[in-house]
């Protein structure tokens, strides 16, 4: 468990976009705290934090609420990751499939995938369901309409306009729903279950005009060299990280419980911690403040909300906090978001 990244490309790729509709480049890479040096490697890792910061951005300075959508179906998927080069360079839709799971964490690392796979294909009466089981639904239902509204651009054009028949989100309706149903072209229902695109059977068996053979081996051994450093660079710190962001609204997030959960005594863990230069207490301080900035930044929740769902049973040893983390009051803070 580590603090969830994803691949810079996807960065790169938001970022060109939003400066080509009417941001600027200073001004997104300041709000998201992401520095350009970053993005010159498409391989590079970036905090999934800074990359929703950097989208939260992008909505505002383009006046586009809908950016995730029109992003996702404005981009060429290849241009921004290895794991969509190496699904084009398969011989079959399954088999691209297949090696987009196994691949999967080189676009987006996250624990807590609901299952092994973060595109697992279930068949059913209406057609076969490809479900979107990645983490952070509720936190960042951007990252879905980004992944859907790429398929439903791409999906049509190399299988026909009936490939794609239904999306379905978990996710509330947004204010631009008809948006949604326009770059989907298909219905779309919300505050379902899982997140997940009905496809023509078909389109699942169906073969792919692919890339000479050799080109596959050269990708997929990249990607094996790339999951390889990923595994390796998992820190301590990220496993705190990812265990107590779903504990701070319950406020049970004390150091013993994490050690238990990790299956290390609190010593031993305070020793992991130390050799990476932090405290829990740091560790904590530092998720509730990014967590803070996050909901806030997302309009969807009150001051008082905020405080709760980060942890704080006294909104104004929250606001007292809040004040130290970035010399601003909460709602000070929020009105400077959306300015």
């Amino acid at each position: 468990m580590h603090e969830p990244t994803i691949a810079a490309g996807f960065a790169h790729g938001l970022l060109e976009y939003a400066v080509a509709n009417g941001a600027t480049r200073e001004n997104l890479l300041a709000a998201s705290g992401i520095g350009d040096v970053e993005l010159d490697d498409h391989f590079n890792r970036i905090p999934l934090a800074r990359y929703i910061a950097l989208m939260r951005r992008a909505e505002v300075l383009c006046n586009d609420p809908a950016i995730a959508l029109h992003f996702g179906a404005s981009s060429n998927c290849s241009d921004l990751t290895l794991v969509a080069m190496i699904a084009g360079s398969c011989a079959s839709v399954q088999m691209a499939f297949d090696l987009m799971n196994r691949y999967a964490r080189l676009s987006l690392d996250v624990d807590g995938i609901d299952g092994p796979d973060h595109f697992p294909i279930r068949h059913t009466r209406a057609g076969a369901l490809l479900i979107d089981n990645r983490q952070h639904h509720g936190l960042f239902p951007e990252l879905t309409e980004t992944t859907f509204a790429r398929f439903a651009t791409n999906i049509p054009k190399a299988f026909g306009r009936t490939a794609l028949r239904a999306v379905h989100l978990k996710a509330p309706a947004p204010a631009y729903r008809a948006e949604c149903e326009g770059v989907f072209g298909v219905p779309v229902t919300y505050r379902c279950r899982q997140n997940a695109v009905l496809l023509d059977p078909a389109v699942v068996s169906a073969r792919m005009a692919t890339a000479p053979r050799y080109v596959l081996g050269v990708l997929t051994a990249r990607a094996d060299e790339l999951l390889q450093a990923l595994e390796n660079s998992r820190s301590t710190r990220g496993r705190v990280e990812t265990l107590l962001m779903p504990l701070l609204q319950t406020g049970d997030v004390s150091m013993d419980r994490v050690a238990r959960d990790l299956a290390m005594s609190r010593p031993t863990l305070y020793r992991k911690l130390k050799a990476e230069q932090v405290t829990f207490e740091e560790v904590l301080d530092a998720l509730r403040h990014r967590m803070a900035l996050h909901h806030l930044s997302n309009r969807m929740a009150s001051v008082h909300e905020v405080s709760h769902l980060v942890g704080f049973s006294d909104p104004a040893a929250f606001s007292r906090a809040f004040k130290r983390w970035t010399g601003h009051s909460p709602r000070a803070a929020a009105r400077m978001m959306v300015a």
